[in-house]
């Protein structure tokens, strides 16, 4: 996946607006980067999840991805945070608890 199409997917504006002045300079490439974005909007992308300790995680694939979904992460931030919140409140500060 080029740097393009990695912001296209996750929808960051920013890093898209960035590149743009290089995409346009040259013809050849806008017209693959167009290509390359008309594919992830029509077909998404595939990938699976790799662990912290660099192996697939069994059933992780994912088809046809077509923008980056951040609620997995923003729903383990939420249960991190009242995880967090419930043994601060709890003055429960053991490495036990926290692990």
């Amino acid at each position: 996946m080029s740097a393009y199409e990695y912001a296209y997917w996750t929808g960051d504006t920013r890093m898209r607006a960035m590149l743009k002045p290089y995409v346009n300079q040259d013809e050849a490439l806008k017209t693959t980067v167009y290509e390359q974005c008309k594919n992830i909007a029509e077909q998404g992308v595939e990938f699976e999840l790799i662990s912290n300790q660099g192996k697939v995680i069994p059933d992780s694939v994912v088809k046809n991805s077509k923008h980056f979904d951040y609620q997995p992460l923003m729903d383990a931030y939420s249960a991190f945070n009242a995880e967090a919140t419930r043994l601060i409140n709890a003055n429960d500060y053991s490495s036990q608890s926290w692990a």
